[in-house]
């Protein structure tokens, strides 16, 4: 496969996760162009469960409940990029409801562990089934310093979508680079890596994988800041600026914790839960992206 090829077989299973609700300013009339996207998640399986962020589900809970309905304020955005009659490209907004969002407060891994105690993963859980996911690598060295690879997320969460002054564009933006580290040096299974791509708020949770094939090597976490100082008058000031260097959870430790999430407390029966043929049958294609807005 090339990196086009790799880029439609991976946007099915990429989530948006996004605030439900937006506030504006008091007697601010114009409603904005669309709601804030928090970070990105993929399906790992085909019960609807996404791989995110620990960080990431933080901010989701952060989100106020609907003033009104009580209501969660954070959702998710998935994308159908099919073909009409004709055979041309379309794209389709899917916004399934979250059933349940859970971060890890235990990891045990099945190796020595150099990594931190408690990874940056989290695990939501879409009320849908039968849904697209990606594999996660996990044979012996299945990334090593040099490889190429690529992800595909919302760097910068929605701004860029909407620097037009409308709404341009609703696919994720796919960025390919090497693998810069492994974490502690080139073993069978590394705690974690380095990728020369810059981590971005929105991007993350994206997952990276192989640049020819649609397997997960790992997930976008956190970047490295440099410190630079910034003269003001007679004083100066470090700002932190961001590198090309971006930190990422390794695929099979997102393996590793999956069990643990599928036993605690916030796993759920998705027996019930429509699949998504039967969710796309009850939808309208041509539903909008909507959410509420309330005064500040």
């Amino acid at each position: 496969m090339d990196l086009v090829d790799v880029y439609e077989a991976v946007v099915p299973s990429i989530v948006a996760l996004i605030a439900k609700m937006v506030r504006r300013p008091a007697g601010q009339d114009r409603e904005p162009l669309m709601p804030a996207i928090i970070g990105t998640g993929f399906l790992v399986n085909d019960s609807g469960l996404v791989a995110t962020n620990r960080h990431v589900a933080d901010l989701m809970r952060q989100v106020p409940p609907h003033p009104t309905t009580g209501a969660p304020g954070y959702g998710a955005v998935m994308f159908d990029m099919s073909k009409d009659t004709d055979g041309a490209p379309c794209m389709r907004w899917m916004l399934p409801e979250i059933a349940s969002v859970g971060m890890l407060s235990q990891f045990s891994s099945d190796s020595i562990w150099y990594g931190e105690a408690v990874p940056d993963i989290a695990f939501v859980q879409l009320q849908m089934r039968g849904t697209p996911f990606l594999k996660l690598a996990n044979d012996e060295f299945y990334i090593r310093p040099g490889m190429p690879i690529a992800t595909a997320g919302f760097p910068m969460g929605n701004v860029p979508l909407i620097v037009m002054q409308k709404v341009n564009q609703v696919t994720p933006f796919i960025r390919r680079g090497i693998v810069s580290s492994v974490f502690p040096f080139s073993i069978p299974r590394p705690h974690g890596l380095t990728i020369d791509i810059m981590q971005q708020g929105g991007s993350s949770g994206s997952p990276i994988f192989y640049e020819h094939e649609a397997t997960v090597v790992g997930m976008m976490a956190a970047g490295m800041l440099q410190g630079a100082p910034v003269p003001i008058g007679n004083c100066s000031l470090t700002a932190h600026v961001p590198t090309n260097i971006s930190i990422a959870v390794s695929a099979h430790m997102i393996g590793l914790a999956l069990p643990t999430f599928l036993e605690s407390e916030f796993a759920v029966d998705t027996s019930g839960f429509p699949t998504l043929a039967e969710w796309q049958q009850t939808h309208d294609a041509t539903e909008e992206l909507g959410w509420d807005t309330f005064p500040l």
